[in-house]
């Protein structure tokens, strides 16, 4: 979108403040101001707030921050090359070089695909409150930043072969920041802490003027000059400390070549310490690679403000591109949603809030609060037992009886009341399972025999004419089949090790004789008319020898319990 931009670079020096007119890749340079940094980092909202309204842009939409002060940058690589895999890993890995938690800072960062096994990603990060400060100043003022961004972000349009890498060297007053670009977006970045400053101070302890005359002179009439005889000791100075810097350069081309798929191909030279003469020279001399000045068509400006220019350009483009801290809760527009997710909050708290003022109230005795546990737990343990789950609510439990009862009357395998006890159940087992064998005793020994005599006497004399008084029938013969299903068993010798019974299943463990034995068994237990499938498992033979059995399983699916 073309305007006016206003534009607030916050450096390591100064605020710089410009008014831009951007049109396409063109740029007029209205006007531009200088003030300085605040003395306590906490005031620097409120001066970018009063740079926005000396340049006039008060009430501005268009306005575009970058900050160099409390940022932390990173290149971190990853070996991936899929984003979905690679955004998830970010904050993760981000937040333990971060001297804060990760909660408390707003971070962002530009994602650049590397090769198909690798990416690289350029991350940054800063104090939430510190964005959130500047934004609301400057909303507050009538105003809205479009974008905040880091100060890396400058270099995007400053390459002059956008297919290739170039490395921008922004040279501060107290910091240089390097940056590597292609494709108009910042690939990698890194800050070191000197700058022009360096020289300064070295030719401040050298000469008897004070810094701000040798800046002066620095500006207008330094230079970088090859060594030579009788020289003055200053020039030996500048030529030491630009070799020095321009070495530390070199050393973050090679780091970088060694990552990116390409090489760096040229080198652009930015701010104000990039005014000294022959400067680009040396920089060519000791990387090996050609350097020139940065230039924006149309701006004839010092290279101390080229860099804060070319921030104009990002209003327009490079919205997913640029490290910009204007996304996710910091996003344009995203304050109203906060507003409201705030608000609901608000509202839920007081409704909780009350409503356990209401439930304290009814249960403020601790008397009261004691019998409603223990009866609430005893309703759910006998619903879960009689239902099957557990219920807590005495009206639920009535209807659900009521409704299961009336689907289900006079279906035995669907009542969800059971039918008989487990121990009632257990006696049924036992009373239909095979006689036990009894083993044969010799023909001589009569010690067991009874007298025919004695055996007539403890008959109890029956009346033939009256007969049996007819029995009532049991809960438990009403399990058994007709008489007429009842077949022969043979008598077995059996071991039941283990019985587990449970809602609509009997599993049986014991041992026999031989394996004909298990049949013997499923024929007694057939009797029982809830027993609905008997299947045997697989028989085993356990012992050696004398003692040698067969070990079985029984599976019973029953409908009685």
């Amino acid at each position: 979108m073309s305007g006016r931009v206003y534009v607030v670079d916050a450096g390591s020096s100064g605020i710089r403040g410009a008014v831009c007119d951007v049109k396409k890749k063109e740029i007029s340079v209205i006007d531009t101001k200088i003030l300085e940094l605040p003395e306590f980092p906490g005031e620097l909202p409120d001066r970018i707030r009063q740079m926005i309204e000396i340049l006039g842009g008060k009430s501005s939409q268009n306005i575009i921050v970058s900050i160099s002060e409390g940022i932390y940058v990173r290149n971190m690589t990853f070996p991936f090359s899929d984003r979905a895999k690679v955004e998830p890993l970010i904050l993760y890995d981000f937040g333990d070089q971060l001297p804060a938690e990760i909660d408390d800072m707003a971070t962002t960062w530009t994602y650049w695909h590397n090769t198909p096994n690798s990416s690289l990603v350029l991350c940054a990060a800063a104090s939430s409150e510190l964005v959130s400060n500047i934004i609301n100043t400057v909303t507050l003022n009538g105003g809205d930043v479009a974008r905040l961004v880091i100060s890396a972000a400058r270099s995007c349009s400053l390459a002059p072969v956008p297919e290739k890498y170039s490395l921008i060297i922004d040279i501060g007053a107290k910091v240089t920041e390097l940056s590597v670009v292609t494709a108009e977006k910042t690939v990698m970045s890194r800050t070191m802490f000197s700058g022009i400053d360096n020289i300064i101070s070295a030719l401040s302890n050298y000469s008897p003027m004070d810094p701000g005359s040798i800046r002066n002179w620095l500006i207008t009439s330094g230079t970088v000059s090859d060594p030579a005889p009788g020289e003055e000791g200053f020039e030996e100075l500048i030529r030491e400390e630009i070799i020095r810097q321009a070495e530390d350069w070199r050393k973050f081309i090679l780091y970088c070549n060694g990552i990116l798929p390409a090489k760096i191909d040229n080198i652009i030279l930015t701010g104000g310490g990039s005014e000294l003469n022959r400067i680009s020279e040396f920089t060519s001399q000791i990387t090996g690679l050609p350097a020139s000045h940065a230039s924006i068509v149309g701006v004839n400006l010092p290279q101390s403000w080229i860099s804060t220019v070319s921030l104009a350009f990002l209003e327009e483009k490079y919205s997913s591109d640029i490290c910009d801290f204007r996304r996710g809760e910091f996003a344009r527009g995203a304050g109203d949603s906060l507003v409201k997710r705030k608000a609901l909050t608000v509202l839920l708290s007081m409704m909780i809030f009350f409503s356990s003022l209401v439930v304290s109230g009814i249960f403020s005795m601790k008397k009261m609060e004691t019998q409603e546990r223990d009866l609430l737990g005893l309703t759910a343990l006998l619903s879960k037992e009689v239902l099957g789950k557990r219920m807590m609510d005495p009206e639920g439990i009535t209807r659900t009886i009521k409704k299961k009862s009336k689907q289900n009357k006079g279906d035995l395998s669907k009542n969800p009341i059971p039918s008989m006890s487990a121990y009632t159940l257990l006696g049924l087992i036992s009373k239909n399972l095979p006689p036990a064998k009894v083993a044969k005793k010799d023909e001589g020994d009569t010690s067991d025999k009874k007298d025919p005599k004695e055996e007539k006497k403890d008959k109890p004399d029956i009346n033939p004419a009256v007969g049996k008084p007819p029995l009532k029938k049991t809960p438990v013969d009403s399990a058994l089949k007709n008489k007429e299903e009842v077949v022969p068993i043979s008598e077995i010798t059996l071991d039941i090790t283990k019985i587990q019974i449970k809602p609509g299943k009997i599993t049986i463990t014991g041992t026999v004789e031989k394996a004909q034995d298990v049949d013997e068994i499923i024929k007694g237990l057939k009797r029982i008319e809830c027993f609905q499938e008997l299947r045997p498992g697989k028989i085993k033979t356990v012992g050696s020898k004398e003692s040698e059995k067969r070990e079985f399983t029984l599976d019973i699916t029953m409908t009685c319990l």
